[in-house]
């Protein structure tokens, strides 16, 4: 109970008369729900263990039985196995597994291509963005980028860190051409305040003769 780690034995059917074969485990938490798409990933090199010690008991067993038709008077070249339902139905199973986590890996991948895009499509509206006139619309604007950039999914590995560091360039550089322009504006706003001034002590000069 709790989080303590239950063991499931997971036993291969009809292996024969063999001694220490390997069993499968898997470790579990108690009443933990697997969703498949976590199976598929999480799980591949359980899968691929296991494939291995099919493989190898399939060998054995295979080994044994030509050791058998040979001791019976059989010749090695007329040896054919037959059919196994317990293998059948564990190679099926694996093949299955494979092929799912294949086209789930493609469809992540045609997704991160997707993501990919938006966020190249966010950067070019920035790009824009920083280029526009300095406006309460264009910092809501570029909150809404923002909030659209949080919202895009995975995108392909080998484009995190540039598409990061082009992202927060243009940030940086919004808020930098921001500055700026409020300096200037303040600069303006000192200037015209000075001329202001001295044209009302020019007024009061002329009211004084």
């Amino acid at each position: 109970e709790g989080g303590d780690m239950a063991e499931i034995e997971v036993k291969v059917p009809d292996i024969g008369d063999f001694k220490d074969v390997p069993v499968i485990a898997v470790f579990v938490k108690a009443g933990d729900k697997v969703e498949e798409e976590d199976a598929l990933m999480h799980y591949y090199r359980h899968v691929k263990d296991a494939r291995a010690r099919m493989d190898h008991i399939a060998e054995q067993e295979r080994k044994h039985a030509l050791e058998r038709f040979i001791e019976e008077g059989g010749s090695e070249i007329d040896f054919h196995p037959g059919p196994d339902a317990a293998l059948e139905a564990f190679y099926t199973a694996y093949k299955n597994f494979v092929d799912k986590r294949r086209k789930l890996i493609e469809q992540r991948n045609a997704e991160r291509e997707t993501n990919l895009k938006r966020k190249q499509e966010i950067l070019e509206q920035l790009k824009e963005l920083i280029s526009s006139a300095d406006t309460r619309e264009s910092l809501d604007k570029l909150r809404e980028l923002q909030e659209a950039w949080r919202q895009v999914g995975p995108v392909p590995p080998n484009e995190i860190h540039n598409l990061r560091q082009s992202y927060h360039f243009h940030l940086d550089q919004f808020y930098t051409n921001r500055s700026l322009n409020f300096e200037l504006k303040e600069l303006d706003r000192k200037k015209n305040l000075a001329q202001k001034q001295e044209l009302v002590a020019q007024i009061r000069k002329l009211t004084e003769l």
